[in-house]
């Protein structure tokens, strides 16, 4: 007779924090006395991986900032920005308008008027509050040219527009203080002088441009020219939307039409014979105003143009016109313009 006797004697589990080891111990008697010991032993294994990625360069919402910006969607019209450059609190302007505080700049330094300092607005076409120009940024001869990078939600047609003050004390003169701007990789500002412009030293003056943008910013850069650091008091910028249908004109330019490479010129041929004319479809009185001139005809405020900026010299008096204003304005392309293009609407029937 065999009797058989298994006996479990102990069972121990420990665990920790990376391995877990479980030993089991059995003994087992029988007539021979014989013991089988079995040890399982379990070990962590720790898998590491390691993904391969790309650097991105993302844009911030200021230079403290660490998280990534998304631009706003606006619809053609609105604001996508107001930025009061040079000061890190916002400000209420007129009509209640928000302007934020400074953003979206590489480098520079801030100025801030002296107390008691007081700018002059009125009269100044799309003109903010006194306020927005008694601080600034600019940049100095020894940093890189200040560049501020607009991320936009959206490509399509964009107004900029800049405004400047000087309320530097030092700087009281013509010439004095000149700088180039740098819009998109166009110049659009060439030797721009402050006082010139305004006429005179604590005087706001306010720059607007009509460009194309194709990918996710706008690009404004304040480019050194040698007399005195460039500068700006602050900064807009307005969706137009991806065809050009606004204010200042009243034709329409699909995005998609832009040439950037050639320019546009007329079919040729030989010009009609005036007296075949009957009546004048349009009278534009370039670079002004509507009037009537000495014959009573009247001519029609300045419209249907593209870009461009307006001129005047009143020392003009053509000596075989009594018009003299007619002849004292007029509209002139900018160096960043592919050409001065008027695009006149006329009925097919005509």
């Amino acid at each position: 007779t065999t009797t058989t006797t298994s006996t479990t004697t102990s069972m121990s589990t420990t665990t920790t924090s990376t391995t877990t080891s479980t030993t089991t111990s059995t003994t087992t008697t029988s007539t021979t006395t014989t013991t089988t010991s079995t040890t399982t032993t379990t070990t962590s294994t720790t898998t590491t991986t390691t993904s391969s990625s790309t650097t991105t360069t993302t844009l911030l919402d200021s230079t403290t900032s660490s998280a990534p910006f998304n631009p706003p969607s606006v619809a053609p019209g609105e604001h996508v920005y107001r930025i009061n450059t040079g000061s890190d609190i916002p400000i209420i302007g007129n009509s209640g308008r928000i302007w934020q505080a400074d953003a979206f700049f590489n480098t520079g330094l801030v100025f801030e008027a002296a107390s008691g300092t007081e700018v002059t607005t009125a009269q100044v076409r799309n003109a903010a509050a006194e306020a927005l120009y008694l601080t600034e940024r600019y940049h100095t001869f020894t940093q890189i040219d200040m560049v501020y990078r607009l991320p936009v939600a959206s490509v399509g047609w964009y107004r900029i527009l800049l405004h400047f003050a000087e309320v530097t004390p030092t700087v009281t003169t013509i010439g004095q203080r000149r700088f180039n701007v740098i819009i998109e990789g166009q110049k659009e500002l060439s030797d721009y002088d402050i006082i010139f412009e305004a006429g005179g030293s604590n005087r706001a003056v306010v720059e607007s441009f009509t460009v194309p943008v194709l990918d996710g910013s706008v690009d404004v850069q304040f480019a050194k020219r040698g007399e005195e650091n460039p500068k700006v008091s602050g900064i807009e910028l307005v969706y137009l939307g991806t065809s050009l249908d606004d204010s200042t004109t009243t034709t329409t330019v699909p995005l998609t039409d832009l040439d950037t490479t050639t320019t546009k010129s007329g079919g040729g041929g030989a010009l009609p014979d005036p007296d075949q004319f009957t009546r004048a479809i349009h009278r534009l009185n370039a670079g002004a105003g509507a009037f009537l001139d000495t014959a009573g005809n009247r001519w029609e405020e300045d419209a249907f143009f593209i870009n461009g900026k307006v001129m005047l010299d009143a020392s003009i008096s053509p000596s075989n016109s009594g018009d003299n204003f007619l002849y004292q304005t007029g509209r002139q392309a900018r160096s960043r313009d592919i050409n001065l293009l008027y695009s006149i609407p006329v009925d097919p029937s005509d």
